[in-house]
């Protein structure tokens, strides 16, 4: 067996001995797009212990990405001689990446999602990756939209509405003086599925989303590294994605000092989420990740949204923001950026 410090540890709640080839299988053949639900018991297995289990392998696997663990053994021999299947793991990081996609969730799988996303881009910066075929466009494009995904709409900041009217009909009783129309099954069709939507609404305190926006920060700033070492040269729809989201980070919230995107500025010094989307878009203009200014042109095009202070989209009509202070801000930040 071969012996890697930590990584056997880092690795055990991540490896259940009941874990369907078939389902693994179906994930990659499906491309990272719909299958069959994970088993409940595996899931509980690996969050057993919450977020430790995610954060311990992902300090198992760092010092291999940064090649600081002065060792010349590779994690992928470790993986074949004692029988894990890396694509076994992406299935799983896929998983918890796509419940945040698909429907409503907590905050704890928000958490989860997001830091699922970290282990696969951390496996994508480990020297190899590229030979064992661990990046999957779709999985990839996923994880950046985690960004985005994992952060509650604006309807789920707020507390539940409640009902505008009483549902027993006794509380308003000279409404019911002439007798109106029944009420048409499709409108009762939409009715029930405002109120289960309503139901499956969640609240989130400010402790809540505080530690969403902690968890998308250093999610955004380790993808940070990993772009500037992994070419997207030759994945244009990869670019445009990343160019998409980090646009629209850069309106994530306030930035309260002022600061300039160059090369040689360190990513330890950004404190604000729109200060590592700008850190993003300058990475994205290298030629690491393409030649010529076609990047550049993209990056423009989706920042002329932000210095016009429109609503962002597709289509030449969109209406214009409100002037606000953070408005302005944002627009000074892109002017300033483009500059």
């Amino acid at each position: 067996m071969v012996a890697l410090p930590g990584l056997g540890s880092g690795l055990q709640p991540w490896c259940p001995l009941d874990l369907s080839p078939e389902w693994v299988d179906t994930v990659w053949e499906l491309d990272f797009t719909e299958t069959e639900p994970l088993d409940p018991s595996i899931e509980a297995e690996i969050i057993e212990s919450g977020l430790n289990a995610f954060i311990k392998l992902y300090e198992s696997v760092f010092p291999f990405a940064t090649e600081e663990h002065g060792s010349t053994e590779s994690i992928w021999a470790f993986f074949i001689e004692n029988s894990i299947s890396h694509r076994a793991l992406v299935a799983l990081f896929y998983h918890f990446v796509q419940t945040v996609h698909k429907k409503s969730v907590s905050v704890q799988y928000r958490q989860y999602g997001l830091h699922a996303a970290g282990l696969y881009f951390l496996l994508l910066e480990v020297p190899g990756s590229v030979a064992n075929q661990v990046f999957h466009q779709v999985m990839f494009d996923k994880c950046i939209q985690i960004l985005k995904k994992s952060w509650p709409q604006e309807s789920n900041l707020n507390r539940k509405r409640k009902k505008e009217q009483p549902k027993n009909t006794e509380a308003n009783p000279r409404g019911n003086r002439k007798r109106g129309k029944p009420p048409r099954k499709e409108d009762i069709e939409v009715d029930e599925l405002e109120e289960q939507e309503d139901e499956e609404s969640i609240c989130f305190s400010a402790r809540d989303l505080c530690q969403i926006r902690n968890a998308i920060f250093h999610l955004l700033k380790n993808f940070l590294r990993l772009l500037s070492k992994f070419s997207l040269k030759e994945k244009p729809q990869c670019i445009q994605n990343c160019i998409e989201v980090f646009v629209a980070l850069t309106n994530f919230e306030p930035v309260l000092h002022e600061f300039h995107v160059t090369q040689a500025r360190s990513l330890n010094q950004a404190k604000y989420i729109p200060e590592l989307a700008y850190h993003g878009l300058y990475l994205l203009c290298s030629p690491i990740h393409g030649e010529g200014d076609k990047v550049i042109g993209c990056v423009f095009h989706q920042m002329l949204n932000v210095i016009l202070m429109v609503e962002a989209g597709e289509g030449a009509h969109r209406a214009p923001l409100t002037v606000t202070s953070p408005v302005i801000n944002s627009r000074n930040q892109a002017v300033q950026f483009i500059r």
